[in-house]
């Protein structure tokens, strides 16, 4: 059974491409009487056609077309695969997994992944929304590069280094009363329809604290996002518990955000696994982020505070 080596496949490939034995002879620094002879024996070792003389040219049967076609596919997959060798030996080319929870995703990855693509083109980047117990197992696990979160329980095997704290607040119109002071207490509000965000009620001391002013008549309103429930203040004037880091991400025209008191804030982390192998562009990215969350903090410190 025949078999094609590299060097008839290269043969095949330049005669196919430059129509003239001549060029392909130089294309391959043979002589042309060595690929006169060289696609003879191949033609013969096949048992087929593969070129035809029309008016001193060489045209490709049907046969050669479609062994061209495959050498084409080939010569592709082999260029990719030279570039991914250089890309992962160079850290410009592979794949960036991360998982976030839904505020982080809407103002702190899009400027950063902006940022991270404009320098590494190439790297594949894949985003993952989860709650925080997902994400962290799936840190702990070694399965993502990255996580984003406020990390709530100890971890194996993972590495941690703080982004910035995310202050629980209360959302309501600039023109309330209580919108100039430094910070409000959830008593305080005893007369307001309150929406609240599913996420934010599973804290301890949030859920202590809804369950001393009786929450069942204050919360008017449960919702998943943050984003939504500041849409909502600004629409029906209402009150809503988020956090400053949704806060500093949205349009908060007309909306003042005041510290709860009595919670602490919330520490959001990034989570690395340390037995999952390290690359250049995973570090690149976590500078990246550092540096957004530093400018983030400002934005954030900016909005709790103007009154």
């Amino acid at each position: 059974m025949p078999r094609l080596n590299y060097h008839q496949v290269q043969l095949l490939y330049e005669v196919v491409r430059c129509r003239t034995l001549t060029a392909a002879a130089q294309n391959m620094h043979i002589s042309q009487p060595a690929v006169t002879k060289q696609l003879k024996a191949l033609e013969e070792s096949l048992g087929v056609r593969l070129f035809k003389r029309e008016k001193g040219r060489l045209l490709p049967t049907a046969e050669a077309i479609l062994l061209f076609e495959q050498t084409e596919r080939t010569n592709a997959s082999l260029r990719a695969l030279n570039e991914l060798a250089d890309g992962l030996r160079t850290g410009t080319l592979g794949r960036l997994s991360i998982c976030a929870y839904p505020a982080i995703t809407e103002r702190l990855l899009p400027e950063a992944i902006a940022a991270f693509q404009a320098r590494f083109p190439k790297v594949f980047v894949e985003v993952a929304i989860e709650n925080a117990e997902k994400m962290l197992d799936l840190v702990e696990s070694q399965q993502v590069d990255l996580g984003i979160c406020a990390p709530f329980r100890e971890m194996r095997n993972v590495t941690e280094q703080h982004l910035l704290d995310s202050t629980i607040v209360c959302a309501m119109r600039s023109d309330h009363p209580l919108a100039g002071r430094r910070s409000v207490h959830l008593s305080e509000l005893r007369d307001a329809a309150l929406t609240t965000v599913g996420a934010l009620e599973s804290m301890p001391e949030l859920q202590a604290l809804l369950s001393s002013v009786e929450s069942g008549r204050l919360v008017h309103a449960r919702v998943s996002s943050s984003a939504l429930a500041c849409r909502m203040v600004q629409s029906n004037g209402q009150h809503a518990i988020v956090e400053s880091l949704t806060a500093a991400s949205i349009d908060a025209a007309g909306l003042a955000f005041v510290p709860l008191e009595t919670i602490p804030p919330r520490r959001i982390a990034m989570l690395r696994p340390s037995l999952r192998p390290g690359s250049s562009f995973t570090d690149a990215f976590c500078g990246i982020i550092a540096e957004q969350a530093r400018k983030l903090r400002v934005e954030m410190a900016r909005r709790t505070q103007a009154r």
